[in-house]
Formats: C-alpha cells, structure tokens, sequence
C-alpha cells in the first residue's frame, strides 16, 4: 500500500511523466506540458480509487504502437498544422 500511495502522489506521477516523457520534458514540448496538466489530477483519482493492481498491463505491442504514435504520428500532424513554422512550404510561394 505504501508504495501505491508513493506512485499515485503528484510527485511519484510527476516522476514517472519525466522519465517516460524524457525527450518532450527536455525539449520543453509545451503541448505535452498542456496534455499532462490536463491528464494529471483525473489520472492520480482514478488510480487512487481503481487501486494500480486492477489496471492490465500493457502489452509491449500497445507501447511500440503508442511509442510510433508519439515519435512518428504526433511530429506529421504538427508539420501539417503549422507548416511555415517548421519550414515545410515552399519558400518561393511565402
């Protein structure tokens, strides 16, 4: 129970977005910033009240596919969203 308490206190969350977060976290990446603040308090409630031994674990082909979402899906549509920020067009039409 002490250690559940641990990994569901702010600090123990905190600690567990900086390392599975560690690039966004070094690159400053605002977006995850936002979406982690958002996530953070809902997440630790439904933690503390599930208990984590009732969470599956998931399966090293969930994280590949969230690990390719993160590193290959996310960064697309952002080139998409913003393509004079990242140098994208053309810059012979700007």
């Amino acid at each position: 129970r002490e250690r559940e308490d641990r990994l569901t206190s702010n600090e123990g969350l905190a600690e567990s977005f900086r390392r599975t977060h560690a690039r966004e976290v070094g690159e400053a990446d605002e977006f995850a910033a936002s979406l982690w603040g958002r996530v953070r308090d809902p997440l630790r409630d439904g933690m503390r009240s599930l208990g984590l031994g009732n969470f599956p674990k998931a399966t090293e082909g969930e994280v590949a596919e969230l690990r390719r979402i993160l590193d290959e899906e996310i960064p697309s549509l952002r080139r998409m969203a913003s393509p004079t920020h990242f140098g994208t067009r053309n810059r012979g039409r700007e």
